[in-house]
């Protein structure tokens, strides 16, 4: 069945064909390509051959059907002659694929050059709405040490929490994030152990003070496990709630940029009021963040029986829908409360509600401990806790794709085998070897060379 030619898309019938076609008809989806040479097909989508084969972006249908849009028949095919080739656009419809060179003017005007040398141009603002990750042109993995501590400037996530984005999230209104993001500073603080040829765990610190950065006593914790931590700023309980989350994502999209990171492996953790931060998020945004340690406080969707008469402890957010409650249900949440803490009674209501919803989750009290920071063994042992699945399914998928490489032979199979071990345990040491063998360098991909 053919798909439906995209809405809005004006017909030209006394001009030259339309460039973004495969055999004439609509592409189902296209690959933005960087680098000296076009990344091949076989890398497409598979995320880390894409990756070190210089794709920056996926094009669908609503961004193909924006890019036709804003096709133009050059008035001066001529005037192109000497621009830049900025990227490739690989548009794909089954097996069948066809090439367009994007070009890029000094003045940022950018064109389509097809196969024939017909060059289309684009209208203003077009390029810069499709949502193509253009910074990994110039993407440079950081070279900071194992166990560095940095200050990391604001990066603008590509999730924004307006009006739209909060109901569909939190199924719940509170106002908008009003964030300046170059304003804000974040810190990041790398493991002993870091490996920058392979993705790293991420620990997301939400404070309850204006000092963002993770505790010294966690520090420890993180080099056993392995994890990059990051916490921004100003992120106190003083400050409105889509503010503090919305510098969450800026983190996530901070980490992305400079470092190798697993997205299976990205958890919350706070104290206090940071601790309700991390679970509302958990609850609403499970494709984003895989698991949550919530110190000293813990927030749910569910309106709490306090145990006196008909008073309740109500809800943070709105309970969340069925594909989200199904992620929910393999992501985990630990609450670490102090025997003292006034937070203990509502912690462990909660905790009871989100495991009869079939959530995960658990409740550690600290013995003598009032509202304050957890033990570092507590905290290592939930985060431990919080991380199995991902780390059981990590080493599974390892060595499922040691096999797979094990079984590669010589033959006309031996490019489509080699893929296969990277599909299986992506950026693993057998990936790594079968990318090598595929010609693709570690050594190039860690210096940002395209």
């Amino acid at each position: 069945m053919h798909e439906p030619e995209p809405r809005g898309v004006p017909e030209q019938p006394d001009g030259p064909p339309d460039p973004v076609r495969v055999g004439g008809l609509a592409p189902e989806v296209a690959y933005v390509c960087v680098g000296a040479d076009a990344a091949p097909p076989e890398t497409w989508d598979v995320p880390m051959l894409s990756q070190l084969a210089g794709v920056i972006g996926e094009l669908g249908p609503s961004n193909l059907s924006h890019l036709r849009r804003g096709i133009a028949l050059a008035r001066d095919p001529g005037g192109w002659v000497a621009a830049e080739r900025h990227a490739v656009v690989w548009l794909r419809r089954g097996r069948a694929a066809v090439s367009l060179d994007l070009l890029r003017m000094h003045d940022s005007l950018y064109a389509l050059r097809d196969e024939a040398g017909g060059v289309w141009e684009l209208g203003p603002g077009v390029i810069d709405s499709i949502g193509v990750a253009w910074w990994r042109r110039g993407w440079t993995p950081d070279a900071s040490p194992p166990g560095s501590r940095l200050r990391a400037a604001g990066l603008a996530a590509s999730v924004t929490l307006d009006a739209a984005t909060i109901r569909r999230a939190f199924r719940i209104n509170f106002a908008p994030a009003t964030r300046r993001v170059e304003r804000e500073t974040w810190h990041v603080r790398l493991p002993s152990s870091l490996d920058r040829a392979r993705p790293s765990g991420v620990l997301i610190w939400i404070s309850p003070n204006p000092d963002g950065r993770l505790p010294p006593a966690y520090e420890s914790v993180l080099d056993q496990i392995g994890f990059i931590a990051i916490g921004a700023d100003n992120t106190g309980n003083g400050r409105p709630l889509a503010e503090r989350l919305q510098l969450v994502l800026d983190g996530v999209e901070i980490l992305k940029r400079r470092w190798l990171i697993d997205p299976a492996a990205v958890y919350l953790a706070g104290l206090s009021g940071g601790g309700r931060c991390a679970a509302i998020l958990q609850l609403g945004m499970p494709e984003v963040f895989s698991g949550t340690v919530a110190v000293a406080g813990l927030d749910s969707y569910h309106d709490a029986p306090t145990g006196n008469l008909a008073e309740i402890w109500p809800g943070a957010l709105g309970k969340p829908l069925a594909n989200a409650m199904r992620s929910l249900r393999d992501r985990r949440i630990a609450a670490l409360l102090g025997e003292l803490d006034f937070n203990r009674a509502e912690a462990a209501a909660r905790v009871a509600l989100l495991a009869a919803d079939g959530i995960p989750a658990r409740l550690e009290i600290v013995p003598g401990l009032g509202q304050a920071l957890a033990p570092a063994p507590v905290f290592a042992e939930n985060l431990r806790w919080v991380d199995e699945p991902c780390r059981e399914a990590s080493q599974a998928s390892v060595e499922r794709a040691t096999a797979l490489l094990t079984a590669v032979r010589p033959g006309p199979d031996h490019r489509a085998a080699l893929v296969g071990v990277i599909r299986a345990a992506p950026w693993s040491e057998p990936a790594w070897d079968a990318a090598e063998l595929l010609g693709y360098s570690r050594q190039r991909f860690l210096s940002g060379s395209p």
